[in-house]
């Protein structure tokens, strides 16, 4: 059977959001000038690296076709969540310490840029103590004398960690820093190997007491 000249009544779906996520400098002012969406997927949150991140996007959106949607900019942050802070501050300490060994080992093979290699003021004892004396991806335990240098000030360059109320507050400090972003993407630390089922669900649940107040109109103005 062979149709000719039927119209069909039907809807145009709408077009789909692009969004791409970027570390490198080209990467992410490409995505400032043709995404929907650009993703700042640096695993680093130093406020002059997000700074010199958000710019390059920016710098890219001055070349966006007239017409496009506007651009919605969001950053990936870790985020280890709990009433005790402790545990918490432990969990995300384990994940900056295998960022850590992933930049480092990364930056020697040649293989990563500017935006995502080694943070410059990391003691170098602790960058080669992780990589030589430690295996972050498999054990719970990272040696004593590397894990007391993580700092306050190193880990918050890694992860937004403490009580929901705590990650609450930092994150509304770091919207604040960077008005043009437009949202969060947050995930929970990365997993060791015997990471329990329960582990995750208990996570995914913390990290809702976090998101709520932060959507809420009424809790974000108080």
């Amino acid at each position: 059977m062979k149709l000719h000249n039927v119209g069909l009544d039907c809807r145009i779906p709408p077009p789909v959001p692009v969004l791409i996520a970027a570390r490198g400098p080209k990467m992410l002012s490409l995505a400032g000038e043709i995404a929907d969406i650009a993703h700042l997927a640096s695993l680093a949150l130093e406020p002059k690296r997000q700074r010199a991140d958000i710019d390059r996007v920016l710098a890219g959106a001055k070349r966006r076709t007239p017409g496009m949607e506007p651009l919605e900019i969001d950053l990936s942050i870790t985020l280890s969540v709990s009433d005790d802070a402790a545990w918490a501050r432990a969990e995300a300490s384990r994940n900056a310490e295998q960022t850590i060994v992933w930049a480092v080992l990364a930056e020697r093979k040649g293989t990563i840029g500017e935006s995502i290699s080694p943070e410059p003021n990391l003691p170098k004892e602790l960058q080669e103590g992780l990589v030589s004396q430690s295996n972050v991806w498999k054990e719970t335990i990272v040696p004593p004398h590397l894990e007391a240098m993580i700092s306050d000030d190193i880990l918050s360059n890694f992860a937004v960690a403490g009580t929901p109320e705590q990650c609450v507050t930092r994150l509304r400090s770091i919207a604040a820093k960077f008005p043009e972003v437009t949202g969060f993407r947050l995930k929970l630390p990365r997993p060791v190997e015997d990471a329990p089922y329960q582990h995750y669900a208990d996570g995914i649940r913390q990290m809702g007491r976090v998101i709520e107040p932060l959507r809420s109109p009424v809790a974000a103005a108080a």
